[in-house]
């Protein structure tokens, strides 16, 4: 979910550099459904090639996980139903991260684009505002769920854990 809200966010904030691009295939008469498919078509592209990434660094690390879970991961990395939920990870994350810059992006104008009056109306700032206080507040929750987590007893002895740090 975080992911996908960032996503958004750096595809809206990167508009500009793609201003002039779709201010001259809409000068060229292409519609904005072709415009905003294309845009998802980019999304779904990226999505994809992240999703075979992770399935490939989860196959590689597969021995050592196999160590850790004391069960062999390889018959659930290569099962149907895995391939399946993957598959819909995809889709619904190509369409929750690409359908509002698909929208906000084909909706330019293309004489405003062209002559440099590029501008985000208040309600694409808002939004995009919005987007990112949801992703801190879900940022926050975490990391209190995380503290939480290690202050009570969860049935297991703490010691046991493994806590990597970062900073």
């Amino acid at each position: 979910v975080l992911a996908g809200i960032n996503f958004t966010n750096l595809t809206v904030a990167q508009a500009d550099q793609r201003a002039k691009e779709i201010g001259v295939k809409k000068l060229f008469g292409v519609g904005r459904t072709r415009i905003g498919l294309q845009l998802l078509v980019e999304v779904f592209c990226l999505c994809l090639i992240a999703a075979l990434i992770a399935w490939g660094m989860l196959i590689l690390s597969s021995n050592a996980l196999q160590k850790w879970f004391n069960e062999d991961i390889r018959v659930y990395i290569l099962h149907r139903d895995t391939i399946f939920q993957l598959a819909g990870a995809v889709l619904v994350t190509t369409c929750l991260a690409g359908i509002y810059p698909a929208l906000t992006l084909s909706a330019f104008r293309p004489i405003g684009l062209l002559r440099g009056h590029f501008q985000t109306g208040h309600t694409r700032t808002g939004f995009r505002n919005a987007l990112l206080t949801l992703a801190r507040a879900l940022q926050l929750s975490l990391i209190m769920r995380s503290k939480l987590s290690r202050a009570t007893s969860l049935g297991f002895p703490h010691s046991r854990c493994t806590t990597l740090s970062l900073c």
